[in-house]
């Protein structure tokens, strides 16, 4: 899945770390990319938040369980960029 504008993993996983720091409030930098999503300290609803977030970045449907089934950052932007 490309986005529309052809992101890198490596924007991708920008993007995301700063998606997972507004939501814990706290600053993107102190956001381990390689950690899953619950160690992080995100719960559902955040991870279905953030399926929202990737929707409307990508203008298309994601599937619900993205972060579950790509629990961790790195493993979201790979998949994404792939």
């Amino acid at each position: 899945m490309t986005g529309p504008t052809n992101d890198t993993s490596t924007e991708l996983a920008t993007w995301l770390a700063e998606r997972v720091a507004f939501y814990l409030k706290i600053p993107a930098e102190g956001v381990d990319r390689n950690a899953s999503f619950t160690a992080l300290g995100l719960g559902s609803v955040h991870l279905i938040c953030l399926a929202a977030d990737v929707e409307r970045r990508f203008e298309r449907p994601v599937d619900s369980m993205l972060a579950w089934d790509h629990p961790t950052i790195t493993a979201m932007a790979t998949h994404l960029a792939g």
